[in-house]
C-alpha cells in the first residue's frame, strides 16, 4: 500500500502522490502480508513453510505493481480510487492464492482481507 502526501499536480490542483519509493512500499506490503498468509496456511494445514512463503510472495508480486502503477497515476482520483483497488488486491491475491491451493474459499478470502488490510494500515500509518 504506497503511502501518500499532498503535492502540486501539473494543472496545479492538490492531489495525492506516493512520495516513498517503490521498493520501501513493496517491502513493507511483504513484511506485512507474507507473514499473514504463511501463518493461516500453516495453521489450516494446507501448505508447508517453504512453499506458503512462494506463494505469499508471489501473490503480492503480482497484484503490488498494478496497486503502486494505477494509485501513482491517480492524481486527484487517489482516494476514490484507493478503495477500488485495495479491493481489487485482495481478490486478485485470493484468486492467485486459490489456482495454487485448492481449499476452502472462504479461508483464502478472509486471510486476503486481512493481509490486505494490516498493509493497507500500515501504509496509512506510516503517511
Amino acid at each position: 500500500m504506497p503511502t501518500v502526501s499532498r503535492r502540486l499536480a501539473p494543472t496545479g490542483e492538490r492531489h495525492n502522490t506516493v512520495p516513498v519509493s517503490y521498493p520501501l512500499a513493496l517491502g513493507l506490503t511483504l513484511a506485512v502480508e507474507v507473514p499473514i498468509f504463511v501463518v493461516a496456511l500453516r495453521v489450516a494445514r494446507l501448505l508447508p513453510i517453504r512453499q506458503a512463503v512462494v506463494i505469499a510472495v508471489g501473490v503480492n508480486l503480482a497484484t503490488h505493481p498494478v496497486v503502486w502503477l494505477v494509485l501513482v497515476r491517480a492524481g486527484s482520483a487517489y482516494w476514490p480510487l484507493f478503495g477500488v483497488v485495495e479491493v481489487g488486491a485482495w481478490l486478485g491475491e485470493a484468486a492467485l492464492i486459490l489456482l495454487c491451493v485448492r481449499c476452502d474459499r472462504a479461508v483464502i478470502g478472509l486471510t486476503a482481507l486481512v493481509a490486505n488490510t494490516g498493509s493497507c494500515l500500515a501504509g496509512l500509518l506510516l503517511s
